[in-house]
């Protein structure tokens, strides 16, 4: 069976990738599959490079694509309309520099992603992961006192949100199934409900997700009192070994916080902890081996 770059490219949904190099070395894969033969090099040469390690080089992430390569590339894979758009979009994601340019580059992606979800629940779940508001509404609803008041709801989230976006949170959240409208007293209250979504889904909202609660952060570094909030940071020298070890403490202590607040008969306040740990340099020689 012969498989054609076409072929393959239009097997390959783009929207399905949320980097560019994963889509290419699915459409290779692809062919791949069907012609054990089939090299990197054939493919470089039949996307117009010739038979070079380049594309090799772009699918195992040793180089970027640039946005002129993206758009030739589009021609030669045929991607069209906001297939060709999407594609474009991930590259020039991947390129910038700018962490202003990078945000709104994933706000469009994100925008486009979700025109191609497939209708209700995956659109719905995407949004509401994608909003850092929705969660704070869907916990609000476990007290006693909780208002299903687009205006109360406004007046008790921190920082304050419109009445618009009170509204369109109970909406989502009654839509989604988080919480139940009763028949009889038109009471709202909550549902335990878990709700898996696609990978991508997940990826892009979760991103999101992080991206808006680092910058509430840095807000409420400023607004409020320090004795209702701790910020704390460190900078430490660690090895791979190291600083996967100190991801699985996380994920304990993770996991401690929560049943700890499982366990709290007397909530009055919804509180956002936020963990952080990232790398401040390139990778380096360790201090034991530059002693040998």
């Amino acid at each position: 069976m012969t498989i054609t770059l076409k072929d393959a490219a239009a097997s390959q949904k783009v929207f399905e990738f949320l980097k560019p190099a994963d889509y290419l070395r699915a459409v290779y894969l692809y062919i791949k599959k069907y012609s054990s033969r089939y090299s990197y090099r054939k493919f470089a040469d039949e996307l117009g490079y010739g038979p070079s390690n380049y594309m090799h080089l772009i699918c195992t992430g040793q180089r970027k694509l640039t946005l002129k390569a993206a758009k030739d590339l589009s021609s030669t894979l045929q991607l069209r309309g906001d297939e060709k758009r999407y594609f474009e979009l991930l590259v020039s994601h991947e390129c910038t520099t700018s962490p202003n340019k990078k945000e709104e580059l994933f706000s469009e992606l994100i925008e486009m992603k979700h025109k191609t979800l497939p209708p209700d629940l995956e659109r719905d779940m995407m949004e509401y992961l994608s909003e850092w508001y929705y969660p704070v509404v869907r916990e609000l609803a476990n007290f006693e006192e909780f208002k299903a008041d687009p205006e109360w709801i406004s007046a008790k989230v921190s920082p304050s949100i419109s009445i618009k976006q009170a509204s369109e949170a109970l909406e989502l959240l009654i839509r989604i199934g988080f919480l139940v409208r009763s028949e009889n007293s038109n009471k709202i209250t909550p549902k335990d409900l878990h709700i898996t979504t696609g990978s991508l889904v997940r990826s892009m909202s979760v991103t999101r997700y992080h991206q808006v609660m680092i910058e509430l952060a840095r807000t409420a570094l400023t607004t409020v009192k320090s004795q209702a909030r701790d910020f704390q940071a460190i900078t430490l020298p660690v090895s791979e070994k190291l600083m996967h070890e100190i991801k699985a403490d996380i994920t304990v202590f993770w996991q401690a916080m929560l049943e700890k607040s499982e366990q709290c008969s007397e909530v009055d306040r919804i509180y956002q902890l936020n963990i952080q740990l990232f790398p401040v340099s390139s990778q380096l020689t360790s201090s034991s081996e530059a002693k040998k």
